[in-house]
């Protein structure tokens, strides 16, 4: 069984083994936002993108085994998106790839199979989108495999494109064309609906707040049950409250504790029964105040790394014998995360009624 169970972020372009979320913090903001916005991850920003997930899951299906269906599905997005780079498309995963590809030496449009990146599988469309759409009830469960619905969306896309000839453009976009015609307002509408039914109080809530793309958790609260409304509410706050804390343990660790503006003051807001990797932070807000702030951010951060498996020789921070110590050497920058709003815009681009007009 091939395993999809993937962090919600892709790993950084370096060493994907080194350790990333020094305290945690962007990986509870991806639980809460699993509470806020289940049927959709921090990669899922356009229905596009869903429409040609699905598009390669049906084609693929014509293999036998799970593995060969994989592999048929990550030639289909290598091709679409070589094209997209021909065309001059930008902001997709692997593109920096694809447009070398696509303008090589040999004329580009490159038929034979070669990765766009480290790890096609899990940071393309696929793991980007098969979570959500098993949620949305699309895909089967275990298999990668269309149930009824997904069939349904995407049977304006036509018989698989089986094979394309090595720097022929024409017919690389004609074949694309022609399974672009499933792509439509219909389809659209469908996904939209879709995701209404499984997330209404979601849905309600956004329409409530006119469909701003800037994150407004604490106003969608208002407008939520009393199930959801305390991790809206919790979002709200712990957005840029991690924000800030984050950053300020990277200031200690380039300045070995030498940090002369404020500390953050401790997070506010009730932290609900169900976030099961919020122990740390759990911790260490009932000793804010009580112990040395620096002792209190290697602390934190040791039982972070610890948690995953990481060693002594790995950790950023250490404090001991009241001296603190940055190692600056093994932190990796600080990137944006995807969905960090805890996929608030995500929900809006891809939820939003077609006719609505963008505002920020």
């Amino acid at each position: 069984m091939i395993n999809y169970d993937l962090f919600w972020t892709s790993p950084p372009e370096g060493d994907s083994s080194h350790p990333t979320d020094p305290l945690g913090l962007d990986a509870m903001r991806d639980e809460l936002a699993d509470h806020l916005v289940p049927c959709l991850t921090g990669r899922t920003w356009k229905h596009e993108d869903f429409y040609w997930t699905l598009v390669f899951i049906k084609w693929a299906s014509e293999e036998s085994s799970e593995r060969s269906r994989v592999r048929r599905f990550l030639q289909y997005e290598r091709w679409l998106k070589l094209l997209w780079a021909k065309s001059g498309r930008k902001g997709f995963t692997g593109v920096r790839e694809a447009e070398r590809q696509a303008f090589g030496e040999d004329g580009g449009l490159i038929a034979a199979y070669s990765p766009l990146l480290k790890s096609p599988q899990f940071q393309g469309m696929l793991g980007a989108h098969l979570k959500p759409l098993r949620t949305q009830g699309f895909v089967h469960e275990k298999e990668l495999l269309l149930l009824d619905d997904g069939c349904d969306l995407v049977k304006g896309a036509g018989a698989a494109i089986e094979g394309l000839r090595n720097g022929d453009l024409r017919q690389w976009k004609s074949a694309f064309k022609e399974a672009a015609n499933g792509y439509s307002s219909t389809f659209r509408r469908k996904l939209r609906s879709r995701l209404r039914e499984r997330m209404l109080a979601l849905n309600e809530a956004l329409s409530m707040c006119d469909w701003i793309e800037n994150q407004k958790w604490k106003c969608a609260a208002r407008h939520m049950d009393n199930k959801a409304a305390p991790f809206a509410a919790l979002a709200g706050e712990f957005i840029s409250w991690a924000d800030e804390v984050r950053n300020y343990f990277q200031d200690v660790v380039d300045k070995n504790g030498h940090v002369s503006r404020r500390f953050p003051c401790p997070l506010q807001s009730v932290i609900p029964p169900g976030l099961d990797r919020w122990g740390p932070l759990r911790r260490a807000l009932r000793r804010w105040g009580q112990v040395d702030k620096y002792r209190l951010l290697a602390d934190w951060h040791q039982e972070v790394f610890a948690a995953r498996g990481y060693q002594q020789s790995d950790l950023w921070l250490i404090f001991d014998d009241g001296k603190c110590t940055g190692y600056a050497g093994r932190a990796l920058e600080r990137r944006e995360i995807e969905g960090g709003d805890c996929r608030w815009r995500n929900a809006v681009r891809l939820m939003r009624p077609e006719f609505r007009e963008v505002r920020t």
